[in-house]
């Protein structure tokens, strides 16, 4: 999977420090005391399946690295002891996981928010200031895969599930 040129790259770590502010002001401002997300839980880790733009990153880390043996289906293949072995470069699905993460519903007019069961309960009441509202940057890691696909000649409905970077070369 060939690696990102330079200025892709770029836009992509500005994107990750955008999600990466909003989320340490959501944390500071609303959550530090209450969200339990340490070092060790891995309870939303999980196999996900990724864009090409971040499985060509991630592929560049995880070439540096042996894969972990002895991993679970329900585990992700990036984990060891309950720990990402790529944590600084984990891609944007994992990286917001913890908040409650929201999203538009343009067909039903409301906002859907999803949040860790470890952190809040079932029953509880958002307030909009709350949420990290997903659509601007996944609209943003949208356009730089579609760049990225169409540079190296892969499909824009690609995904790659995670475990997978750790096989062969990648279509």
């Amino acid at each position: 999977m060939p690696s990102p040129d330079k200025a892709l790259k770029a836009a992509y770590y500005d994107l990750i420090a955008d999600i990466d502010d909003l989320m340490a002001k959501l944390i500071k401002k609303r959550f530090r005391q209450i969200l339990n997300c340490r070092p060790g839980c891995a309870e939303c880790c999980i196999p996900f399946s990724i864009l090409p733009l971040e499985a060509a990153l991630v592929k560049e880390r995880i070439n540096q690295f042996k894969p972990v043996e002895g991993i679970e289906d329900k585990n992700c293949a990036l984990l060891a002891d309950n720990c990402c072995t790529i944590y600084d470069i984990r891609p944007i699905i994992c990286r917001t996981q913890g908040l409650p993460i929201a999203y538009i519903n343009e067909d039903s007019s409301c906002i859907e928010v999803s949040a860790c069961h470890l952190n809040f309960p079932d029953d509880h009441q958002f307030e909009q200031e709350d949420l990290l509202f997903m659509d601007q940057f996944n609209s943003r890691l949208a356009d730089l895969n579609i760049q990225y696909c169409l540079t190296v000649g892969l499909t824009l409905q690609q995904r790659i599930a995670i475990a997978d970077l750790y096989k062969a070369p990648i279509p």
